[in-house]
């Protein structure tokens, strides 16, 4: 998939060439989508509609949201299960 990679912080530039490599990303400047590095997070852009704003999925949030749902579950199965 090409587009524009766009890392923020020069001192991960490094890591993020490694990882966009691992995945199969190249660069491509004329590309409407930006995968960028904030330093903080991953964000998908689109450079055309700035006004858009970037899109990120906050991984260890998403994580502990369903760890709580597990944890509910479970604990509504033992509550019936004591009667």
């Amino acid at each position: 998939m090409q587009l524009q990679l766009i890392c923020e912080d020069p001192s991960l530039e490094s890591h993020f060439s490694e990882l966009t490599s691992r995945w199969g990303l190249q660069h491509d400047a004329n590309s409407i989508l930006a995968l960028v590095h904030t330093g903080e997070r991953l964000e998908l852009r689109k450079t055309d509609e700035p006004k858009l704003g970037a899109i990120f999925v906050d991984l260890v949030g998403v994580q502990l949201v369903i760890a709580e749902s597990l944890v509910a579950v479970k604990v509504k199965q033992l509550q019936k299960r004591q009667g």
